[in-house]
């Protein structure tokens, strides 16, 4: 819902690993409950005395899979040092190996390119296949580079959820200004790449 708090991320690093920390929490109550009490729920969760040291240690956990050669699913992918960020295939990835609804397949599109009117169609397109349980992500940045990762929810009444990890806020995305260098997303006002749940 808009206006709730969303969890935040914990470095300039971790935008992408927080991101689909709150999508796997959004599908799985017991991930969620085990980061606000502890409650592991039988499940090899790691140890955490707080919920900021738990979400910590989640978030770790998922950079490791989204970088690593062996990516999330067992796929072999290229590695990525962890000081860069997350790329758009690891995401893809992790949304593939349980952070969305089993069977999800996601699709990367880059963006970086398109004029207005085909950015605001190819968002409009993503806004159309957000379903609970199968999210989107936004990669945003600056013109030369992409710097931030924001996850992108089904909404009520057909509207769109951004979380930005960077304020751990929830805010209603306004898909038609979006292609609009003004419209920013964390500041950010050049969106890169969208990655959306195919079907």
């Amino acid at each position: 819902m808009a206006g709730a708090p969303a969890p935040q991320q914990l470095d300039g690093r971790t935008c992408g690993p927080t991101a689909l920390t709150t999508a796997r929490m959004l599908r799985d109550p017991a991930l969620a409950d085990w980061v606000r009490t502890g409650d592991k729920h039988g499940r090899a969760f790691p140890n955490g005395p707080s919920a900021a040291l738990r979400l910590a240690a989640y978030h770790s956990l998922v950079h490791a899979r989204t970088n690593a050669l062996v990516g999330p699913g067992g796929r072999l992918q290229v590695p990525w040092p962890r000081a860069l960020g997350t790329t758009p295939w690891g995401v893809c990835r992790e949304l593939e190996s349980g952070a969305a609804d089993p069977g999800a397949r996601y699709r990367i599109v880059p963006v970086r390119r398109a004029d207005g009117s085909r950015l605001a169609a190819l968002v409009g397109h993503l806004a159309s296949h957000l379903r609970p349980g199968r999210p989107g992500v936004l990669f945003v940045g600056s013109a030369t580079l992409p710097r931030h990762v924001a996850l992108l929810v089904a909404g009520p009444d057909g509207s769109v959820l951004v979380h930005d990890p960077s304020a751990g806020s929830v805010s209603e995305l306004d898909v038609a200004t979006l292609a609009d260098p003004r419209t920013a997303v964390a500041g950010w006002t050049h969106p890169w790449f969208l990655i959306g749940p195919v079907g």
